[in-house]
């Protein structure tokens, strides 16, 4: 994982002003920003190999949506477009215990309900950047410790 893509995150939402507000934040906060107008977009765009490993997705979108997505993106695990180390945080309007449950079961790694507040979404940001951060740490130091061992 490079520098560059800890700074890059990939926004999908189809309301052109919530994608709008969305990267005046990120970009205020010092995120580069690819974005997807709907869910079979983002879906192509996570499984380059170059993508943003973290995505910001609305549930509802055209296409796909977003916790179809997540339940794509956790099968393609051992794969060639394995993504296990994208950070996913769900945005929806759903506010019922059941439906957050269901995109974590799907592989969203948190969830913020709409609307959210500028705050509390820097701060999810900033902590998924930091478990990605440590996630690539702990894999630099297991294959630094397989390679000692010939």
């Amino acid at each position: 994982m490079t520098e560059r893509s800890l700074l890059t995150i990939l926004v999908a939402e189809d309301d052109p002003a919530q994608l709008f507000v969305l990267e005046l934040f990120l970009k205020k906060w010092g995120y580069d920003v690819v974005s997807a107008e709907n869910g079979l977009e983002a879906l192509c765009l996570l499984r380059q190999s170059n993508a943003p490993r973290f995505a910001i997705l609305d549930w509802q979108m055209p296409g796909m949506e977003g916790i179809e997505i997540c339940n794509r993106l956790r099968m393609d695990k051992g794969s060639e477009n394995d993504r296990s180390q994208l950070y996913i945080l769900m945005l929806s309007a759903k506010t019922q215990a059941k439906d957050i449950r269901r995109a974590l079961d799907a592989g969203a790694n948190d969830y913020l309900t709409k609307p959210y507040d500028p705050q509390e979404l820097h701060q999810k940001i900033q902590s998924g950047f930091r478990f990605l951060k440590s996630y690539a740490q702990a894999e630099l130091a297991e294959t630094s410790q397989l390679s000692a061992y010939p």
